[in-house]
């Protein structure tokens, strides 16, 4: 199964309760870097449906690399405009597969965290490069 379809297959499962692996996520960052905290000013609740949003929108959007490309772009120059330092990126990326993997649950398997992986991984690589 190609790496795409993987993560489209989990993303519902992983996003059930989205409020909840929100809340994980940012409470894995907030404890590996404290001062980030400082850079969230909104709602928690309204930010976490943004991440949510905005990793669904990334997952659909890989099959138009040009247009993730350009969404990417923005993100990264939109993240650095708040304060979102290149070092934080490596905390978001752990942070995120640490959630991942918690909630894949019964769904889990090496190959699928491995896709989320990969994709994370060339999606902070290019949001940093506009940090």
């Amino acid at each position: 199964m190609d790496v795409q379809l993987q993560l489209q297959c989990s993303l519902d499962y992983l996003l059930k309760n989205e409020e909840e692996f929100a809340s994980k996520f940012y409470n894995r960052v907030f404890e590996k870097a404290p001062e980030v905290r400082l850079l969230f000013k909104k709602n928690m609740t309204s930010q976490g449906r943004l991440l949510t949003h905005m990793l669904g929108g990334i997952v659909y959007s890989m099959s138009r690399p040009d247009h993730l490309k350009m969404g990417l772009k923005l993100l990264g120059e939109s993240h650095s405009r708040y304060g979102v330092r290149k070092e934080h990126y490596p905390i978001v990326l752990s942070s995120l597969l640490e959630t991942i993997e918690e909630e894949l649950g019964e769904m889990y398997s090496g190959q699928l965290l491995s896709a989320w992986e990969q994709a994370l991984t060339i999606i902070t690589s290019e949001m940093k490069k506009y940090a």
